[in-house]
């Protein structure tokens, strides 16, 4: 018997190609029943032949075929004993009979499968037990009252629950290339924005005269270039979200609104007149903004990222507040245009560098701390406001005619104070510091 389930095993194994997994109850002995013929505890293959088996009573246990034997597999049905039926061996025709609980399968025909594991039949049919159905490995299959069957060319039956196992890998990789599917591209996202997509970069064109009068938005993670002409994007400009920004508010009038930008570069250039008209915010790595029109940033603008660089070229530029944030690296500010830098300008970057060298630029009161400031005031009339340095280390250069008019205060670590233009520091200047160098060397006041 050891050897038949051998050969039978490989037999159905190979005509079933496992795809999923094998129940091996459903391989098991058939067992002698105390009431006569077979009660299966797993379905047994038998070999093909020209007779069945017919059904013993009593201890009949199982016995070889014989050709003269009618059964179930051949022309007549064998009788089976009290709770279990034995099958026949041979005409492919034919189909195997089970018991409540489980019965033999024919080799080429039929097979049954017990209460809790069904196996399939080799070739043609197949009745499913009380539990789980058995699926046909070419042609037909019957299911029992629990399980689900397969036909032709079908995927292998989970043994417990019936269920497809291709079917369910088929219905994941549909769903999961719908998701990717359903993902918007960054085509999509910049096309969503009013923009085109040109590589790797999300252009919005606002060049037309008056066009996008709401707020600009670029999308997010992208990097973004906004390009606005004559009272073109009235709303402002939000590039908050992207990665980068690059911003050109070249005609008059343009970029009316706020301006905030991020990521790990910003560019605003305000060529026009009046370009930029309120604020110009930047939290970006590297923020580079260019005030080159007349009257251009007339609201104000605050830095705050690593390094900022802002340039007041245009006459009567920038007349709002200039910002830069504690926690910045380094500022470069220039305020070369004719009364450029209007208001108050405050630094609180580790290294500040401040060249007010417009005529009358740098109006306002000038702050400056952080590890070093470098402060010079080179135009005529340039820095009328107070200045005071309260940097580790501080240098004033008052070399511009009549510069530096509001008091000069230096409370560093280290300062050097120079008034050397014609009628500067005329409200004195006071050092506070631990050396103080002073030129000339009589200051109004020295603490």
């Amino acid at each position: 018997m050891s050897f038949m389930r051998q050969l039978l095993f490989a037999a159905v194994l190979a005509s079933m190609g496992l795809a999923c997994l094998v129940d091996r109850s459903g391989l098991d002995l058939v067992q002698p029943s105390a009431t006569g013929g077979q009660i299966a505890t797993g379905g047994v293959v038998g070999l093909a032949s020209a007779g069945g088996q017919s059904g013993g009573d009593g201890e009949a246990g199982w016995s070889a075929p014989s050709p003269d034997d009618s059964g179930a597999g051949g022309d007549e049905v064998g009788s089976g004993g009290t709770t279990g039926g034995s099958t026949g061996m041979g005409d492919a025709a034919d189909a195997a009979s089970g018991g409540a609980d489980g019965g033999t399968v024919g080799a080429d025909d039929a097979a049954s499968v017990r209460a809790d594991a069904g196996t399939v039949g080799a070739d043609d049919a197949a009745s499913g037990g009380t539990d789980s159905g058995a699926g046909g490995v070419d042609d037909v299959a019957s299911d029992g009252a629990d399980g689900g069957t397969s036909g032709d060319d079908a995927a292998s039956v989970d043994p417990d629950s019936g269920i497809d196992c291709a079917e369910d890998a088929a219905i994941g990789v549909d769903s999961t290339a719908a998701d990717v599917a359903s993902e918007p591209t960054n085509a999509d996202r910049c096309a969503e924005m009013g923009g085109t997509y040109s590589q790797g970069t999300c252009v919005i064109d606002c060049s037309a005269s008056g066009s996008c009068a709401a707020s600009v938005t670029c999308p997010a993670s992208i990097p973004c270039r906004v390009t606005c002409g004559e009272d073109g994007c009235a709303g402002g400009v939000d590039c908050s979200k992207a990665i980068g920004c690059d911003i050109t508010c070249s005609k008059s009038n343009s970029c009316a609104g706020e301006i905030d930008c991020a990521g790990s570069l910003c560019v605003v250039t305000c060529g026009g007149s009046n370009a930029c008209g309120s604020n110009v915010n930047s939290t970006a790595s590297t923020t580079r903004i260019n005030c080159a029109g007349d009257g251009a940033c007339a609201a104000g603008l605050d830095c705050s990222g690593d390094s900022c660089e802002l340039t007041c070229a245009g006459d009567g530029s920038c007349p709002g507040a200039m910002n830069v944030d504690w926690g910045t690296s380094s500022a470069n500010l220039v305020c070369s245009g004719p009364n450029s830098c209007g208001s108050d300008i405050e630094s609180h970057a580790d290294k500040t560098q401040l060249a007010c060298a417009g005529d009358g630029a740098c109006a306002g009161d000038v702050v400056c701390s952080g590890l070093s400031c470098d402060l010079a005031c080179s135009g005529n009339s340039a820095c009328a406001g107070a200045v005071n340095v309260a940097a580790d280390t501080g240098k004033v250069n008052c070399t511009g005619p009549e510069s530096c008019q509001g008091e000069v205060t230096c409370s560093a670590s280290s300062c050097q104070i120079a008034c050397s233009g014609s009628q500067t520091c005329p409200s004195g200047v006071c050092c506070w510091a631990g050396t103080c160098t002073l030129s000339p060397s009589t200051p109004a006041c020295k603490h």
